[in-house]
């Protein structure tokens, strides 16, 4: 991740000597979206001068924790890639396309367990998992100085159908790979091909 990051500064700053002196331009966006598979994030975006100021470079990032029922989970998520603009304007703005890669990353923290029949077994466990996306999405960007934003689209990815499970339940050490592929199939918006995106944003431009 370090070195996709360097990689981006690198580009962005070899592309703002070129960037033209348009009024009307403001390359630089820094913003919010709502939404998923993000649920919320920050988001940095670059207009480039390539492709007469239609090509932008972005990079967005959420960590967030929570708990449901004896589960906590703290997930971080990534994303780079690159939007192109549609239209004569050649601004960043409008409709455009986008093409990026997005990584999920979770820790599972399990506090106690309870059986299929009712017995509460005390202890701890914890465990990981991950997803690694193509996403191609199609939005549109609105306003100037202050921007609204909406994105749909889709991630292509494989959803990870087990887990590798440590911790220690009643004295009871436990080392085990998990399916859960069940419990998959029972969450909505995830296919074992991928994830459904949607995003509302808001930011400014300067």
């Amino acid at each position: 991740m370090k070195n996709i990051l360097a990689a981006l500064l690198l580009l962005m700053s070899i592309t703002a000597v070129g960037q033209n002196d348009s009024s009307n331009l403001r390359p630089y966006r820094l913003g919010v979206k709502v939404g998923g598979p993000n649920v919320a994030s920050l988001e940095f975006e670059f207009v480039t001068p390539a492709l007469h100021n239609s090509l932008a470079l972005f990079a967005n990032y959420t960590g967030i924790n929570y708990t449901i029922e004896q589960v906590n989970t703290a997930s971080n998520i990534f994303e780079i890639g690159s939007n192109i603009y549609f239209g004569k304007n050649r601004e960043g703005r409008g409709l455009y396309g986008s093409l990026s890669y997005q990584n999920i990353s979770s820790d599972l923290s399990i506090k106690d367990y309870e059986a299929e029949d009712g017995t509460i077994y005390e202890g701890d466990a914890k465990t990981s998992v991950s997803y690694s996306g193509l996403n191609v999405k199609i939005g549109a960007k609105l306003g100037r100085k202050f921007f609204f934003r909406t994105e749909i689209g889709y991630s292509f990815g494989e959803i990870p159908k087990e887990i590798f499970v440590e911790g220690n339940f009643e004295g009871e050490p436990i080392s085990e790979t998990a399916s859960i592929e069940s419990e998959i199939d029972d969450l909505p918006f995830i296919f074992q091909n991928g994830l459904p995106i949607f995003n509302l944003g808001f930011g400014f431009a300067f």
